[in-house]
């Protein structure tokens, strides 16, 4: 029992709150997302722009990851198929309660195997299932091509929640390409470290015998050809000076964290 203890979480633990920093893009996301259809939509009387903006705003919301990972497109395509699919079979099956509950225990399963993917998945799996219960449940009209309409406007929404993350990630820092920038200048450190240490610590020169260096010496006077050549020593210094110089360039590029 006291093993059983130490194992599960402290009731306490539900109710303490995460320490996560804000995220501006996102709540710009999703007041952009839910107000310009919603606003739209009075200006020229269409009320089903409506349908739009709260599919944006549950979609923007159902990405709770952060504005900085390359599959966001991918997962708010995804939660897009997803979402209309369960508007339109929940309209379908909205009549029938037996069907409403067969779709509401398939589409909540479907959301419990999303969350096999981590907490991106399980936090996209919500907007769908919610879509299911509050959007197509409680439609009045439970027609077939009611409920293509309404997976039609539900897929606009989807798009218009893609273009804003792509939007609005452009105009801010993109932290994929900076991660992986940083990545690559790092690398490129350790290399042009490694490059400093092996021209400050040379290998020996290979010692000949007296002898052969004096009668070589002698044949190379008397043929009135000498070649000089730098030693490794000499050439340390212009390769530490050059390595300096791109580190120094490079450091002001590299990204901070």
């Amino acid at each position: 029992m006291a093993r059983l203890r130490g194992m599960l979480p402290k009731p306490t633990g539900f109710l303490t709150p995460e320490s996560l920093r804000p995220d501006p893009r996102l709540a710009l996301r999703g007041v952009l997302g839910l107000m310009l259809p919603v606003l739209l939509g009075r200006v020229l009387d269409l009320p089903a722009l409506d349908l739009v903006g709260i599919a944006a705003f549950l979609l923007t919301f159902g990405d709770v990851t952060g504005s900085e990972e390359p599959q966001q497109p991918i997962r708010l395509a995804i939660g897009t198929v997803l979402g209309a699919a369960a508007l339109a079979s929940g309209v379908i099956a909205g009549s029938h309660t037996v069907a409403a509950t067969a779709g509401m225990l398939a589409w909540g399963a479907m959301a419990g195997l999303l969350g096999a993917y981590g907490n991106a998945g399980a936090a996209m799996g919500l907007p769908v299932v919610w879509t299911y219960l509050e959007l197509g449940l409680t439609t009045p009209v439970h027609t077939l091509w009611h409920a293509f309409a309404l997976a039609a406007l539900y897929a606009v929404g989807g798009v218009w929640a893609v273009t804003l993350a792509l939007l609005i990630n452009v105009m801010g820092p993109f932290g994929p390409l900076r991660e992986q920038v940083a990545k690559c200048y790092a690398v490129l450190g350790a290399y042009l470290e490694g490059t400093l240490r092996a021209d400050a610590n040379p290998p020996a020169p290979c010692l000949q015998p007296a002898h052969g260096r004096v009668s070589r010496q002698r044949a190379m006077s008397a043929s009135g050809s000498w070649h000089w050549s730098r030693s490794p020593t000499s050439c340390s210094g212009s390769s530490r000076h050059s390595v300096t110089r791109v580190r120094w360039c490079l450091r002001p590029v590299i990204p901070r964290r």
